[in-house]
């Protein structure tokens, strides 16, 4: 077992972790956007524009993240594309006590 983990350990570099933490932000904007169809089909006639509005929001903010994070990836700079995904996480939950609540 401790072989195991020593050896996971040794693959998690820098560049790994940035692949994983864009793969995050990318399944983050994903989720948001998906929340706009299960509310749709909760709410039915109820759903509006304006309650999708902040999913959009949110799931354009996470994309944004993703974009930089990306873009420093290519750059070869992998420890900051893995600290804008950790920025990216209170940034959001921000973003959703703001907007949309945090019921």
């Amino acid at each position: 077992m401790t072989s195991f983990s020593v050896g996971l350990f040794r693959q998690l570099t820098a560049h790994r972790l940035a692949q994983t933490a864009i793969l995050i932000e990318l399944l983050a904007a994903a989720r948001s956007l998906a929340e706009i169809l299960r509310l749709h089909v909760e709410q039915g006639a109820h759903f509006t524009a304006d309650m999708a509005a902040a999913w959009v929001g949110g799931g354009l903010a996470a994309l944004a993240f993703a974009a930089v994070s990306t873009l420093l990836y290519f750059a070869g700079r992998y420890r900051s594309a893995a600290l804008v995904a950790l920025l990216m996480i209170p940034a959001l939950v921000a973003y959703k006590a703001m907007a949309i609540g945090l019921s």
